[in-house]
Protein backbone atom coordinates (compact mmCIF):
# COMPACT_ATOMS: atom_id res chain seq x y z
CA UNK A 1 0.00 0.00 0.00
CA UNK A 2 1.76 3.10 -0.81
CA UNK A 3 1.94 5.78 1.61
CA UNK A 4 2.15 8.70 -0.90
CA UNK A 5 -0.63 10.88 -1.87
CA UNK A 6 -2.67 10.14 -4.43
CA UNK A 7 -2.37 11.89 -7.84
CA UNK A 8 -5.70 13.80 -8.81
CA UNK A 9 -7.98 11.79 -11.11
CA UNK A 10 -8.64 13.45 -14.88
CA UNK A 11 -11.48 15.31 -15.07
CA UNK A 12 -13.82 15.13 -18.15
CA UNK A 13 -11.92 17.45 -20.56
CA UNK A 14 -8.64 15.73 -19.59
CA UNK A 15 -10.10 12.31 -20.22
CA UNK A 16 -11.43 13.14 -23.68
CA UNK A 17 -7.46 14.33 -24.61
CA UNK A 18 -5.85 11.07 -23.39
CA UNK A 19 -8.73 8.80 -24.99
CA UNK A 20 -7.73 10.88 -28.19
CA UNK A 21 -3.95 10.46 -27.42
CA UNK A 22 -4.60 7.01 -27.42
CA UNK A 23 -6.65 6.99 -30.42
CA UNK A 24 -4.27 8.70 -32.27
CA UNK A 25 -0.69 8.07 -31.14
CA UNK A 26 1.02 9.49 -33.52
CA UNK A 27 -0.32 13.00 -33.79
CA UNK A 28 1.77 15.79 -31.98
CA UNK A 29 -0.72 18.30 -32.03
CA UNK A 30 -3.25 15.60 -29.91
CA UNK A 31 -0.36 15.24 -27.35
CA UNK A 32 0.60 19.08 -27.11
CA UNK A 33 -3.09 19.84 -26.22
CA UNK A 34 -3.21 16.82 -23.77
CA UNK A 35 0.11 18.35 -22.42
CA UNK A 36 -1.45 21.65 -22.08
CA UNK A 37 -4.52 20.31 -19.56
CA UNK A 38 -1.42 18.47 -17.52
CA UNK A 39 0.35 21.26 -17.01
CA UNK A 40 -2.79 23.25 -15.89
CA UNK A 41 -3.28 21.57 -12.94
CA UNK A 42 0.30 21.44 -11.76
CA UNK A 43 1.34 17.96 -13.80
CA UNK A 44 4.35 19.09 -15.04
CA UNK A 45 6.30 15.75 -15.40
CA UNK A 46 3.50 14.02 -17.48
CA UNK A 47 2.79 17.55 -19.54
CA UNK A 48 7.04 17.81 -20.49
CA UNK A 49 6.46 13.64 -21.31
CA UNK A 50 3.57 14.38 -24.01
CA UNK A 51 5.49 17.42 -25.33
CA UNK A 52 9.03 15.66 -25.97
CA UNK A 53 6.87 12.73 -27.24
CA UNK A 54 5.51 15.56 -29.82
CA UNK A 55 8.51 16.65 -30.05
CA UNK A 56 9.65 13.11 -31.22
CA UNK A 57 6.76 13.11 -33.91
CA UNK A 58 8.27 16.07 -35.56
CA UNK A 59 7.10 19.23 -33.40
CA UNK A 60 9.98 21.25 -33.64
CA UNK A 61 7.92 25.01 -33.08
CA UNK A 62 9.64 27.89 -31.31
CA UNK A 63 6.13 27.46 -29.03
CA UNK A 64 6.90 23.39 -28.32
CA UNK A 65 10.48 24.42 -27.07
CA UNK A 66 9.05 27.56 -24.63
CA UNK A 67 6.86 25.55 -22.92
CA UNK A 68 9.44 22.97 -22.18
CA UNK A 69 11.16 25.73 -20.87
CA UNK A 70 8.34 27.06 -18.63
CA UNK A 71 7.74 23.79 -17.63
CA UNK A 72 11.28 22.74 -16.15
CA UNK A 73 11.67 26.14 -14.84
CA UNK A 74 8.44 25.25 -12.62
CA UNK A 75 10.26 22.03 -11.81
CA UNK A 76 13.22 23.75 -10.92
CA UNK A 77 15.50 22.67 -13.48
CA UNK A 78 16.81 25.60 -14.60
CA UNK A 79 19.73 24.22 -16.75
CA UNK A 80 16.91 22.13 -18.74
CA UNK A 81 14.89 25.53 -18.89
CA UNK A 82 17.61 27.55 -20.72
CA UNK A 83 18.39 24.81 -23.23
CA UNK A 84 14.23 24.96 -24.50
CA UNK A 85 14.56 29.07 -23.75
CA UNK A 86 17.37 29.10 -26.32
CA UNK A 87 16.17 27.02 -28.50
CA UNK A 88 12.77 28.72 -29.14
CA UNK A 89 14.82 31.97 -29.73
CA UNK A 90 16.92 29.96 -32.55
CA UNK A 91 13.73 28.99 -33.70
CA UNK A 92 11.82 32.64 -33.55
CA UNK A 93 14.56 35.40 -32.52
CA UNK A 94 11.80 37.89 -31.85
CA UNK A 95 10.06 35.43 -29.10
CA UNK A 96 10.03 37.73 -26.28
CA UNK A 97 8.72 35.44 -23.56
CA UNK A 98 11.56 33.40 -24.02
CA UNK A 99 13.71 36.10 -24.28
CA UNK A 100 12.69 37.65 -21.23
CA UNK A 101 12.35 33.84 -19.16
CA UNK A 102 15.52 32.91 -20.71
CA UNK A 103 16.99 36.36 -18.67
CA UNK A 104 15.14 35.28 -15.60
CA UNK A 105 16.98 32.09 -15.85
CA UNK A 106 20.23 33.19 -15.90
CA UNK A 107 19.91 35.60 -13.10
CA UNK A 108 18.45 32.52 -11.16
CA UNK A 109 21.48 30.43 -11.90
CA UNK A 110 23.98 33.30 -11.08
CA UNK A 111 24.75 34.36 -14.36
CA UNK A 112 24.61 37.83 -14.29
CA UNK A 113 26.81 38.86 -16.99
CA UNK A 114 24.61 36.61 -19.68
CA UNK A 115 21.77 37.68 -18.87
CA UNK A 116 23.44 41.27 -19.06
CA UNK A 117 24.45 40.41 -22.26
CA UNK A 118 21.15 39.24 -23.05
CA UNK A 119 19.04 42.12 -22.51
CA UNK A 120 21.03 44.73 -23.91
CA UNK A 121 20.86 42.97 -27.52
CA UNK A 122 16.91 43.34 -27.31
CA UNK A 123 17.10 47.01 -26.56
CA UNK A 124 19.87 47.20 -29.44
CA UNK A 125 17.47 45.89 -31.20
CA UNK A 126 14.00 46.68 -30.05
CA UNK A 127 14.96 49.76 -28.02
CA UNK A 128 11.11 50.20 -26.60
CA UNK A 129 10.91 46.94 -25.57
CA UNK A 130 9.65 47.65 -21.80
CA UNK A 131 10.17 44.48 -20.50
CA UNK A 132 14.00 44.27 -21.85
CA UNK A 133 14.48 47.84 -19.90
CA UNK A 134 12.90 46.49 -16.95
CA UNK A 135 14.63 43.21 -16.46
CA UNK A 136 18.12 44.99 -17.56
CA UNK A 137 17.73 47.43 -14.73
CA UNK A 138 17.38 44.23 -11.95
CA UNK A 139 20.12 42.99 -13.10
CA UNK A 140 22.25 45.88 -13.15
CA UNK A 141 20.60 46.74 -9.75
CA UNK A 142 22.13 43.01 -8.57
CA UNK A 143 25.50 43.78 -10.43
CA UNK A 144 25.96 47.16 -8.09
CA UNK A 145 25.02 49.15 -11.29
CA UNK A 146 23.24 51.44 -9.85
CA UNK A 147 22.50 54.79 -11.67
CA UNK A 148 22.24 52.53 -15.04
CA UNK A 149 19.53 50.43 -13.15
CA UNK A 150 17.98 53.27 -12.68
CA UNK A 151 17.89 54.91 -15.85
CA UNK A 152 16.51 51.49 -17.23
CA UNK A 153 13.75 51.15 -14.82
CA UNK A 154 12.65 54.74 -15.35
CA UNK A 155 12.63 53.91 -19.05
CA UNK A 156 10.39 51.32 -18.70
CA UNK A 157 8.35 53.00 -16.93
CA UNK A 158 7.84 55.41 -19.06
CA UNK A 159 6.97 52.97 -21.82
CA UNK A 160 4.50 51.75 -19.44
CA UNK A 161 3.57 53.66 -16.60
CA UNK A 162 1.40 50.95 -15.09
CA UNK A 163 4.21 48.58 -15.52
CA UNK A 164 4.17 47.23 -11.39
CA UNK A 165 7.26 45.06 -11.77
CA UNK A 166 8.66 47.92 -12.76
CA UNK A 167 7.74 50.32 -9.99
CA UNK A 168 8.74 47.42 -7.42
CA UNK A 169 12.03 47.04 -8.85
CA UNK A 170 12.69 50.99 -8.80
CA UNK A 171 11.14 50.89 -5.11
CA UNK A 172 14.08 48.00 -4.25
CA UNK A 173 16.57 50.29 -6.19
CA UNK A 174 15.49 53.39 -3.70
CA UNK A 175 15.89 51.06 -0.77
CA UNK A 176 19.61 50.14 -1.69
CA UNK A 177 20.49 53.89 -2.01
CA UNK A 178 18.48 54.86 1.56
CA UNK A 179 16.01 56.99 -0.42
CA UNK A 180 13.26 56.15 1.60
CA UNK A 181 10.11 58.63 0.95
CA UNK A 182 11.16 57.39 -3.11
CA UNK A 183 11.17 54.10 -2.15
CA UNK A 184 7.84 54.21 -0.17
CA UNK A 185 6.40 56.34 -3.26
CA UNK A 186 7.62 53.82 -5.90
CA UNK A 187 5.85 50.70 -3.41
CA UNK A 188 2.59 52.53 -3.15
CA UNK A 189 2.66 52.87 -7.08
CA UNK A 190 3.50 49.65 -7.38
CA UNK A 191 0.37 48.48 -5.41
CA UNK A 192 -1.92 50.42 -7.61
CA UNK A 193 -0.87 49.16 -10.57
CA UNK A 194 -2.49 45.61 -9.89
CA UNK A 195 0.46 43.52 -11.49
CA UNK A 196 2.93 43.93 -9.17
CA UNK A 197 4.54 41.11 -7.13
CA UNK A 198 2.65 40.87 -3.45
CA UNK A 199 5.94 41.75 -1.97
CA UNK A 200 4.97 45.68 -2.70
CA UNK A 201 3.17 45.72 0.30
CA UNK A 202 5.99 44.22 2.67
CA UNK A 203 8.51 46.63 1.39
CA UNK A 204 6.33 49.55 2.28
CA UNK A 205 5.69 47.87 4.98
CA UNK A 206 9.07 47.76 6.52
CA UNK A 207 9.48 51.24 5.89
CA UNK A 208 6.90 52.18 7.90
CA UNK A 209 7.61 50.69 10.91
CA UNK A 210 11.17 52.00 10.53
CA UNK A 211 9.56 55.46 11.00
CA UNK A 212 7.27 54.35 13.51
CA UNK A 213 4.06 53.65 12.27
CA UNK A 214 3.71 49.59 13.02
CA UNK A 215 0.15 51.11 12.88
CA UNK A 216 0.31 51.21 9.19
CA UNK A 217 2.59 48.70 8.63
CA UNK A 218 0.40 45.74 10.29
CA UNK A 219 -2.19 45.29 7.61
CA UNK A 220 0.84 45.66 4.69
CA UNK A 221 2.23 42.84 6.39
CA UNK A 222 -1.17 40.89 6.34
CA UNK A 223 -1.71 41.61 3.08
CA UNK A 224 1.69 40.17 2.21
CA UNK A 225 0.74 37.04 3.99
CA UNK A 226 -2.50 36.94 2.45
CA UNK A 227 -0.97 35.94 -1.15
CA UNK A 228 1.77 34.04 0.54
CA UNK A 229 1.34 32.76 4.17
CA UNK A 230 5.04 31.08 3.95
CA UNK A 231 6.68 34.20 3.83
CA UNK A 232 8.45 34.37 7.26
CA UNK A 233 10.13 37.53 6.85
CA UNK A 234 6.40 39.22 6.53
CA UNK A 235 5.34 36.55 9.48
CA UNK A 236 7.65 37.88 11.75
CA UNK A 237 8.00 41.71 11.04
CA UNK A 238 4.33 41.26 11.66
CA UNK A 239 4.80 39.64 14.94
CA UNK A 240 7.76 42.59 16.10
CA UNK A 241 5.01 45.38 14.76
CA UNK A 242 1.68 43.74 16.75
CA UNK A 243 4.07 43.57 20.03
CA UNK A 244 5.27 47.65 19.29
CA UNK A 245 1.62 48.09 19.23
CA UNK A 246 0.88 46.57 22.06
CA UNK A 247 -1.46 44.10 20.87
CA UNK A 248 0.77 41.39 22.67
CA UNK A 249 -1.64 38.30 22.73
CA UNK A 250 -1.65 39.07 18.32
CA UNK A 251 1.99 39.32 18.81
CA UNK A 252 2.23 35.58 20.41
CA UNK A 253 -0.15 34.09 18.27
CA UNK A 254 1.98 35.28 14.91
CA UNK A 255 5.20 34.26 17.14
CA UNK A 256 3.83 30.95 17.55
CA UNK A 257 2.26 30.54 13.92
CA UNK A 258 5.88 31.53 13.12
CA UNK A 259 7.25 28.55 15.20
CA UNK A 260 5.18 25.94 13.99
CA UNK A 261 6.49 26.48 10.21
CA UNK A 262 10.08 27.40 11.30
CA UNK A 263 10.82 25.55 14.97
CA UNK A 264 13.28 28.20 16.65
CA UNK A 265 13.46 31.00 14.32
CA UNK A 266 15.05 33.95 15.56
CA UNK A 267 12.17 36.97 15.99
CA UNK A 268 9.70 34.34 16.94
CA UNK A 269 11.86 33.70 19.84
CA UNK A 270 12.75 37.30 20.37
CA UNK A 271 9.00 38.14 20.31
CA UNK A 272 8.08 35.61 22.40
CA UNK A 273 10.78 36.69 24.97
CA UNK A 274 10.21 40.42 24.93
CA UNK A 275 6.45 39.71 25.69
CA UNK A 276 7.13 37.73 28.25
CA UNK A 277 10.01 40.67 29.71
CA UNK A 278 7.15 43.19 29.25
CA UNK A 279 4.88 41.30 31.31
CA UNK A 280 7.33 41.33 33.97
CA UNK A 281 7.91 37.63 33.43
CA UNK A 282 12.22 37.85 33.83
CA UNK A 283 12.16 34.16 32.64
CA UNK A 284 11.66 35.65 29.23
CA UNK A 285 15.52 36.14 29.15
CA UNK A 286 15.47 32.77 27.82
CA UNK A 287 14.12 33.92 24.74
CA UNK A 288 15.46 36.95 24.76
CA UNK A 289 19.02 35.83 24.11
CA UNK A 290 18.80 34.55 20.92
CA UNK A 291 19.64 37.27 19.48
CA UNK A 292 23.20 36.76 21.31
CA UNK A 293 23.33 32.65 20.82
CA UNK A 294 22.38 32.71 17.26
CA UNK A 295 23.58 36.40 16.15
CA UNK A 296 22.84 38.12 12.48
CA UNK A 297 25.63 38.53 10.35
CA UNK A 298 25.53 42.13 11.08
CA UNK A 299 25.75 42.18 14.57
CA UNK A 300 28.80 43.93 16.65
CA UNK A 301 29.64 40.61 18.54
CA UNK A 302 31.43 39.25 15.69
CA UNK A 303 33.96 42.13 15.47
CA UNK A 304 35.71 40.64 18.85
CA UNK A 305 37.22 37.29 18.70
CA UNK A 306 36.75 36.76 22.45
CA UNK A 307 33.69 33.85 22.80
CA UNK A 308 30.23 35.27 24.69
CA UNK A 309 30.42 34.93 28.42
CA UNK A 310 28.32 33.24 30.61
CA UNK A 311 28.97 34.35 33.75
CA UNK A 312 31.31 32.28 34.32
CA UNK A 313 34.78 33.32 36.32
CA UNK A 314 37.56 34.56 34.46
CA UNK A 315 41.31 33.32 35.26
CA UNK A 316 43.65 36.01 36.96
CA UNK A 317 44.98 38.56 34.19
CA UNK A 318 42.36 37.63 31.85
CA UNK A 319 39.86 40.69 31.32
CA UNK A 320 35.94 41.09 30.55
CA UNK A 321 34.79 42.76 27.32
CA UNK A 322 31.26 44.32 27.70
CA UNK A 323 29.61 46.76 25.02
CA UNK A 324 26.68 48.48 24.54
CA UNK A 325 24.30 48.72 21.67
CA UNK A 326 21.02 50.06 20.60
CA UNK A 327 20.49 53.64 21.72
CA UNK A 328 22.38 56.14 25.30
CA UNK A 329 19.46 55.43 27.32
CA UNK A 330 19.77 51.29 26.90
CA UNK A 331 23.73 52.06 27.88
CA UNK A 332 22.60 53.88 30.75
CA UNK A 333 20.17 51.14 32.34
CA UNK A 334 22.51 48.21 31.67
CA UNK A 335 25.75 49.75 33.12
CA UNK A 336 24.12 49.61 36.17
CA UNK A 337 25.06 45.87 36.68
CA UNK A 338 29.02 47.14 36.28
CA UNK A 339 29.15 46.95 39.69
CA UNK A 340 27.88 43.61 39.94
CA UNK A 341 29.87 42.51 37.84
CA UNK A 342 32.99 43.94 39.41
CA UNK A 343 31.86 42.56 42.58
CA UNK A 344 33.07 39.23 41.24
CA UNK A 345 36.50 40.55 40.80
CA UNK A 346 36.61 40.30 36.80
CA UNK A 347 38.54 42.90 34.80
CA UNK A 348 36.31 44.56 32.47
CA UNK A 349 36.64 46.32 29.49
CA UNK A 350 33.68 48.64 28.66
CA UNK A 351 33.36 49.56 25.17
CA UNK A 352 30.51 52.16 24.87
CA UNK A 353 29.01 55.32 23.03
CA UNK A 354 31.84 58.31 22.94
CA UNK A 355 30.05 60.82 24.57
CA UNK A 356 29.83 58.61 27.95
CA UNK A 357 33.30 57.99 27.85
CA UNK A 358 34.35 60.59 30.51
CA UNK A 359 31.27 60.10 32.97
CA UNK A 360 31.86 56.06 32.99
CA UNK A 361 35.05 56.36 33.82
CA UNK A 362 34.57 58.65 37.07
CA UNK A 363 32.39 56.35 37.68
CA UNK A 364 33.67 53.46 37.06
CA UNK A 365 37.24 54.15 37.75
CA UNK A 366 38.07 50.43 38.28
CA UNK A 367 37.42 49.79 34.27
CA UNK A 368 38.95 50.47 31.28
CA UNK A 369 36.35 52.57 29.05
CA UNK A 370 36.98 52.69 25.76
CA UNK A 371 34.85 54.49 22.88
CA UNK A 372 32.77 52.33 20.44
CA UNK A 373 34.67 53.13 16.86
CA UNK A 374 34.97 50.95 13.31
CA UNK A 375 37.36 49.76 13.47
CA UNK A 376 37.11 48.91 17.36
CA UNK A 377 39.77 50.19 19.57
CA UNK A 378 42.70 47.66 19.82
CA UNK A 379 41.93 47.01 23.51
CA UNK A 380 39.07 45.05 22.68
CA UNK A 381 40.86 42.51 20.67
CA UNK A 382 43.69 41.90 23.39
CA UNK A 383 45.19 38.58 23.93
CA UNK A 384 43.79 38.93 27.48
CA UNK A 385 40.12 39.74 26.80
CA UNK A 386 38.45 36.14 27.35
CA UNK A 387 35.28 36.69 26.74
CA UNK A 388 32.42 39.20 25.82
CA UNK A 389 29.07 40.21 26.02
CA UNK A 390 26.37 42.95 25.27
CA UNK A 391 25.30 44.47 28.13
CA UNK A 392 21.81 44.06 27.25
CA UNK A 393 22.82 40.50 27.83
CA UNK A 394 23.80 41.21 31.73
CA UNK A 395 20.39 40.59 33.58
CA UNK A 396 20.12 37.23 31.96
CA UNK A 397 23.08 37.00 34.67
CA UNK A 398 21.96 39.30 37.37
CA UNK A 399 18.70 40.08 37.28
CA UNK A 400 16.53 36.78 37.40
CA UNK A 401 13.96 37.85 40.03
CA UNK A 402 12.78 41.10 41.24
CA UNK A 403 14.65 40.65 44.57
CA UNK A 404 17.76 40.81 42.14
CA UNK A 405 17.16 44.36 41.46
CA UNK A 406 19.22 46.54 44.52
CA UNK A 407 18.01 49.72 46.30
CA UNK A 408 20.53 51.88 44.55
CA UNK A 409 21.02 55.83 45.32
CA UNK A 410 22.71 56.23 42.17
CA UNK A 411 25.60 54.83 40.32
CA UNK A 412 26.80 57.25 38.05
CA UNK A 413 29.20 60.26 39.31
CA UNK A 414 28.87 63.59 37.64
CA UNK A 415 31.53 66.23 37.00
CA UNK A 416 31.33 67.69 40.44
CA UNK A 417 32.24 71.33 39.38
CA UNK A 418 29.51 71.06 36.72
CA UNK A 419 27.29 70.47 38.93
CA UNK A 420 28.24 73.48 41.19
CA UNK A 421 28.25 75.85 38.48
CA UNK A 422 25.04 74.51 37.02
CA UNK A 423 23.31 74.75 40.53
CA UNK A 424 23.88 78.16 40.77
CA UNK A 425 22.89 78.99 37.41
CA UNK A 426 19.71 77.81 38.38
CA UNK A 427 19.56 79.43 41.82
CA UNK A 428 19.81 82.58 39.71
CA UNK A 429 16.83 82.23 37.42
CA UNK A 430 14.56 82.87 41.11
CA UNK A 431 13.09 81.13 44.24
CA UNK A 432 10.94 77.80 43.80
CA UNK A 433 11.99 74.05 42.93
CA UNK A 434 14.33 73.90 39.72
CA UNK A 435 12.73 70.55 37.25
CA UNK A 436 13.85 69.51 34.23
CA UNK A 437 11.53 69.03 31.59
CA UNK A 438 11.47 67.44 28.43
CA UNK A 439 8.19 66.07 26.40
CA UNK A 440 9.66 65.05 22.51
CA UNK A 441 11.54 62.20 21.17
CA UNK A 442 13.53 62.08 17.96
CA UNK A 443 13.90 59.04 17.88
CA UNK A 444 12.21 57.41 14.67
CA UNK A 445 11.21 54.33 15.69
CA UNK A 446 9.69 55.10 18.90
CA UNK A 447 9.33 59.00 19.08
CA UNK A 448 6.24 58.98 17.92
CA UNK A 449 4.22 57.10 20.38
CA UNK A 450 6.13 59.05 23.53
CA UNK A 451 6.39 62.70 22.10
CA UNK A 452 4.49 64.96 23.36
CA UNK A 453 3.10 69.05 22.34
CA UNK A 454 4.28 71.00 25.17
CA UNK A 455 1.17 72.95 24.84
CA UNK A 456 -0.59 69.45 26.36
CA UNK A 457 1.94 69.68 29.21
CA UNK A 458 0.07 72.61 30.06
CA UNK A 459 -1.63 71.10 34.05
CA UNK A 460 2.23 70.35 34.59
CA UNK A 461 3.67 74.05 33.88
CA UNK A 462 0.72 75.64 35.68
CA UNK A 463 2.05 73.70 39.07
CA UNK A 464 3.21 76.16 41.34
CA UNK A 465 6.59 77.28 42.86
CA UNK A 466 8.40 74.99 39.78
CA UNK A 467 10.73 76.64 37.75
CA UNK A 468 11.28 74.67 34.94
CA UNK A 469 14.38 74.21 32.58
CA UNK A 470 14.42 72.43 29.08
CA UNK A 471 16.24 69.23 28.83
CA UNK A 472 15.39 68.89 24.50
CA UNK A 473 17.94 68.02 23.10
CA UNK A 474 17.00 70.05 19.86
CA UNK A 475 13.99 71.74 18.57
CA UNK A 476 12.75 73.12 21.53
CA UNK A 477 13.22 76.92 20.97
CA UNK A 478 10.04 77.47 18.66
CA UNK A 479 8.40 75.44 21.39
CA UNK A 480 9.42 77.47 24.18
CA UNK A 481 8.69 80.72 22.35
CA UNK A 482 5.16 79.80 20.73
CA UNK A 483 4.49 78.69 25.33
CA UNK A 484 5.58 82.31 26.18
CA UNK A 485 2.87 83.77 23.58
CA UNK A 486 0.60 81.93 25.28
CA UNK A 487 1.43 83.20 28.90
CA UNK A 488 3.66 80.33 30.46
CA UNK A 489 6.81 81.90 32.03
CA UNK A 490 8.22 79.40 33.98
CA UNK A 491 10.17 77.62 31.23
CA UNK A 492 13.48 78.29 30.83
CA UNK A 493 15.46 77.09 27.33
CA UNK A 494 18.25 74.61 28.16
CA UNK A 495 21.94 76.74 28.49
CA UNK A 496 23.69 74.12 26.68
CA UNK A 497 23.26 74.27 22.77
CA UNK A 498 25.26 71.22 22.17
CA UNK A 499 23.32 69.24 24.85
CA UNK A 500 22.94 66.03 22.30
CA UNK A 501 26.76 65.60 21.99
CA UNK A 502 27.58 66.88 25.74
CA UNK A 503 26.32 64.34 27.93
CA UNK A 504 28.55 64.68 30.44
CA UNK A 505 26.97 68.11 31.12
CA UNK A 506 23.73 66.58 30.33
CA UNK A 507 24.71 64.58 33.70
CA UNK A 508 25.91 67.24 35.54
CA UNK A 509 22.66 69.70 34.77
CA UNK A 510 20.24 66.60 35.76
CA UNK A 511 22.22 66.26 39.12
CA UNK A 512 22.26 70.22 39.81
CA UNK A 513 18.35 70.23 39.38
CA UNK A 514 15.50 69.56 41.86
CA UNK A 515 14.05 66.66 39.95
CA UNK A 516 12.63 65.97 36.50
CA UNK A 517 9.85 65.69 34.25
CA UNK A 518 10.49 63.90 31.14
CA UNK A 519 8.75 61.24 28.25
CA UNK A 520 10.28 57.90 28.47
CA UNK A 521 13.83 58.51 26.92
CA UNK A 522 17.56 59.82 27.95
CA UNK A 523 16.96 62.33 30.77
CA UNK A 524 14.36 59.51 32.45
CA UNK A 525 17.44 56.91 32.60
CA UNK A 526 19.87 59.85 33.76
CA UNK A 527 17.99 61.14 36.23
CA UNK A 528 16.96 57.00 37.38
CA UNK A 529 21.18 56.70 36.60
CA UNK A 530 22.03 59.11 39.23
CA UNK A 531 19.34 58.79 41.85
CA UNK A 532 17.91 62.24 40.91
CA UNK A 533 13.86 62.04 41.56
CA UNK A 534 11.78 61.83 38.38
CA UNK A 535 8.59 61.62 37.01
CA UNK A 536 8.08 59.54 33.87
CA UNK A 537 5.59 59.66 31.64
CA UNK A 538 5.07 55.95 30.02
CA UNK A 539 3.18 55.06 26.61
CA UNK A 540 0.55 52.59 26.78
CA UNK A 541 3.40 50.19 24.81
CA UNK A 542 7.11 50.88 26.58
CA UNK A 543 10.19 49.22 25.99
CA UNK A 544 10.46 46.02 28.00
CA UNK A 545 12.45 46.98 30.62
CA UNK A 546 10.01 49.88 31.61
CA UNK A 547 7.51 46.70 31.78
CA UNK A 548 3.80 47.24 30.92
CA UNK A 549 2.60 47.95 35.09
CA UNK A 550 3.69 49.50 38.36
CA UNK A 551 4.15 52.67 39.56
CA UNK A 552 7.82 52.21 40.23
CA UNK A 553 10.73 51.29 38.33
CA UNK A 554 13.13 48.53 39.99
CA UNK A 555 15.96 49.53 37.79
CA UNK A 556 15.91 53.14 38.69
CA UNK A 557 14.09 53.17 42.61
CA UNK A 558 13.97 57.40 42.70
CA UNK A 559 11.59 57.25 39.70
CA UNK A 560 8.08 57.09 39.65
CA UNK A 561 6.47 55.69 36.44
CA UNK A 562 3.04 57.71 35.51
CA UNK A 563 1.61 55.28 32.67
CA UNK A 564 -0.59 56.15 29.72
CA UNK A 565 -3.82 53.51 29.71
CA UNK A 566 -5.19 54.89 26.07
CA UNK A 567 -3.69 55.06 23.25
CA UNK A 568 -3.08 58.92 21.98
CA UNK A 569 -4.78 59.72 25.26
CA UNK A 570 -1.86 61.97 27.68
CA UNK A 571 -4.78 63.65 29.09
CA UNK A 572 -5.04 61.54 31.86
CA UNK A 573 -1.16 60.39 32.41
CA UNK A 574 -0.18 64.64 32.42
CA UNK A 575 -3.20 65.29 35.20
CA UNK A 576 -1.56 62.53 37.13
CA UNK A 577 2.19 63.91 36.68
CA UNK A 578 0.91 67.36 37.64
CA UNK A 579 -0.60 66.28 40.90
CA UNK A 580 2.57 64.28 42.19
CA UNK A 581 4.81 67.11 40.97
CA UNK A 582 2.67 69.60 43.35
CA UNK A 583 2.89 66.67 45.90
CA UNK A 584 6.83 66.61 45.03
CA UNK A 585 7.55 70.03 45.37
CA UNK A 586 4.96 71.21 48.06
Amino acid sequence: MSGGPAEPSLDAEERAAAALVDATPADPAVRLRFAALLARRGALAEAIAQMEEAERLGERSAKLHYNLGVAYARLGDSGRAAIRYRQALTIDPTHAAARNNLGQTLVAAGDLAGAESLYRGVLAAAVDDSRAHNNLGLVLMLRDGLAGAGRHLRAAIALEPDYGHAHYNLALLHDRLQTSDAAAAAYRRAMVCGNAPPRSAYGLAVIEQTRGRADLAIPLYAHTLAHDPSDLDARANLAIALQEEGRLDEALAQAEDLLARSPDHPSAVHVRGWVRLLRGDLGGYADYDVRWRRPTPDLRQHLFPAPPWNGEPLAPGQRLLLWGEFGVGDELIMAGMLGDVLSRGTAVVLECDPRFVPLFRRSWPAVTVVARSDPPDERTRAPDVAAQSSLMRLPMLFRRGMDDFPRHGGYLRPDPERVRAHRAAFAALGPGAKVGLAWSSGNPRTGGRKSIRLEQWAPVLAVPGVHFVSLQYTGADDDIVQARARGVTNLTANPNPQLRDDLEDLAAQVAALDAVVTIAGVNAHMAGALGRPGLVLMPRTPLWFWFDRGEGSPWYPSLRLVRQTREGDWAEPIGQLARALAGMVG
